[in-house]
């Protein structure tokens, strides 16, 4: 909306088309000099103009300042976005086996807890004392393993290598303790029970202890390291999550400066507008206020040089 209010301490007889009127109507009569008139009147609205140019020079500034900022807040939010995007994609996998040595460790607790009530009852008649022993030389023969890798499960050398001991001891360790252990408890168990019962349980024992009592240890072994993977991959995967989130809340600030940018750039673009259109309103008014005074004048000049024709007439 243009504003045509006028300043208070403009000029009156400018500001008041009827002043304006009566300015123009008594310098035409008195046939006096007007250009001093038409300088006023034209100098007035070439000062409104001065100002509204310089506001108009500071807004353009504002302007340009906030273009700056906006492509600024531009590059800051294509960045984010690519690391955003790069962290995604980052993100780590949980490449562990924790759940499956977890299950795996649990069968063959249940394996080895499943097949000892057998060998409790095939030792049983020996007396009281029997399931202590019983339950001794089961542990001896499933459990017995003193590294995290078994000759059954690994290759021969890495099994070496790790354990850093002569590879017969280790023969020793993993295969022949669970030949005497079985051995031990079928023989120490064998009543009346027949031959072909003793050899299947003597076949059962020993490929439990190999398999399942030393499959067992290497599970265990295993699980606290695979756990501990599981956790390192939860704190990176939190990690990357948090770093995620402070990119999110960097990209929600940036966008939100530059949409308050944005519309404080309109808003401005406004005012320019508001301004440019004051500016030529007031190129319009000091055109027509001089042509208003001129022509007042020119009627008064006109008038008065009739009147003085007739006055010389009649003389």
């Amino acid at each position: 909306m243009i504003d045509s209010s006028l300043d208070t301490r403009d000029p009156e007889w400018i500001v008041d088309d009827n002043l304006l009127r009566d300015e123009g109507v008594f310098f035409g009569q008195t046939k006096a000099e007007k250009s001093h008139k038409v300088w006023a009147i034209n100098a007035l609205y070439v000062g409104k103009n001065a100002a509204l140019k310089k506001q108009i020079d500071f807004i353009d500034q504002e302007i340009e300042y906030l273009e700056t900022v906006q492509q600024a807040y531009d590059e800051k939010l294509s960045l984010l976005y690519t690391n955003q995007l790069a962290l995604s994609k980052a993100l780590p996998h949980n490449n562990h086996d924790f759940y499956n040595r977890l299950i795996t460790t649990l069968v063959y607790i249940i394996i080895l807890g499943t097949v000892f009530p057998t060998v409790l009852d095939w030792t049983s008649w020996r007396g009281s004392y029997a399931p202590f022993l019983a339950f001794g030389v089961y542990l001896f023969g499933s459990l017995s393993l003193f590294s995290s890798k078994s000759v059954v499960y690994f290759f021969n050398t890495t099994v070496a290598k790790e354990s850093e001991r002569e590879f017969y001891k280790i023969i020793i360790e993993q295969l022949l303790i669970p030949f005497v252990a079985a051995t031990f408890l079928v023989i120490f168990g064998l009543e009346s029970q027949g031959t072909v019962n003793a050899l299947m349980l003597w076949l059962l024992l020993l490929f439990l202890f190999v398999f399942t009592g030393k499959g067992i240890m290497v599970a265990v072994y295993g699980l606290h390291k695979s756990y501990t993977q599981l956790l390192d991959n939860r704190r990176q995967r939190n990690t990357y999550k948090n770093l995620i989130k402070d990119k999110m809340a960097l990209i929600e600030d940036l966008k939100r400066d530059y949409e308050e940018a944005r519309v404080k750039k309109r808003s401005l673009a406004q005012e320019k507008l508001s301004r440019e259109l004051q500016l030529n309103f007031n190129l319009n008014e000091a055109e027509r206020k001089v042509a208003l005074f001129e022509s007042e004048y020119a009627l008064a000049w006109q008038f008065s040089a009739n009147d003085d024709e007739q006055v010389h007439f009649f003389q």
